[in-house]
Parts: C-alpha cells; structure tokens; sequence
C-alpha cells in the first residue's frame, strides 16, 4: 500500500517513502519501475511512465516542499491504486500500468488540469495558474529497459517543459 501525505502515513519506517512526498523514495520508484518492465515484458502487456516538473513559478513560493506534498497527494488521489507514484529525481514519477499511450495521454492531462486547479497554502500565484509540464514514455515503443524508460520520459518531460505555460509531450 502506498503512503498517502493526507493520511499521515509520511514514515513507513523502512524508507520506501519520501519524506517530503509520501510518494516512493527515487532508488525504490526505480526498483518498482523496474519489476513492471519485466512484468509487462512478459506478458506483453503496456506500461507509461509519466515525469511531472512543478516548473519554476511553483519553487520561487515561499514553502516549496508544502507545494510538493499537496500535489503529490493530489496526484496520487487521482491515479489508480495501482499505478505508482514516486520521486524521479526532483520531479515526481507515475508508473500507469496495463495502460495504452491513448489513455495515459488523458491521465496525463488531468493530472495537469488537477495540479493547475490546486489552491496553493502560500498563494502569491492566482489558483490555475500552476504550471507543470508531464513527459511520459511507453513500454515498448520508448524503450524496454526500465533505465532507457526512465530515460525517455524524463527527455519527454523536457520537451512538454519547453512549451508555454507547461505541456504534456509522450513520445510514441
């Protein structure tokens, strides 16, 4: 079960979760993208990992890990149960499982209408306007090694980051 920020659970205690996040510790949101990639290996079924950047106007806020905790635990309402979400990084990960590139494109945009539509703790940024750029990569087209999936959802990441007001970019 994962840890939820609203729930409390932040320390489990083992150190699978991120203390700022509640979502899995980076080395184990890797480690679980890993076991995912052979799984979906073999039983030839889709998987998308999703990296979300906060963009820079979210970090300039006075408390940064209040910011990341909120959307994080927003993000995590609004994925299945099953699918992990994690640190990649400085930036979150989501690992869709059993997903088409059609579907994650849809998760992906509303993930980015559910963060923009957050009200912020310390607001000097009207709600809405949030901005946060989703990059994601899907098993196998992207790659079909856990490090090279990895790899090309963060590059994705990249790309949408380079639109105006933050974008979503999956690379098919």
């Amino acid at each position: 079960m994962q840890a939820s920020v609203a729930s409390g659970h932040m320390n489990d205690g083992h150190g699978l979760f991120d203390e700022v996040t509640g979502a899995y510790r980076p080395e184990v949101f890797s480690h679980l993208v890993e076991r995912e990639v052979k799984r979906a290996l073999r039983y030839h079924e889709f998987l998308v990992i999703l990296a979300l950047d906060l963009g820079d106007s979210l970090r300039r806020l006075p408390d940064p890990p209040a910011v990341l905790r909120l959307v994080a635990d927003h993000i995590q309402r609004e994925v299945r149960a099953t699918d992990i979400v994690g640190r990649l990084g400085e930036n979150l990960g989501v690992a869709l499982l059993c997903v088409t590139m059609e579907d994650a494109r849809l998760v992906a945009e509303r993930l980015q209408a559910r963060v923009k539509a957050v009200a912020l703790p310390t607001e000097p940024l009207p709600a809405g306007q949030g901005v946060i750029s989703i990059g994601g990569a899907c098993f196998p087209r992207g790659g079909t090694d856990a490090a090279v999936l990895l790899r090309a959802s963060l590059n994705a990441l990249r790309r949408a980051a380079a639109e105006p007001g933050g974008g979503v970019w999956l690379e098919t």
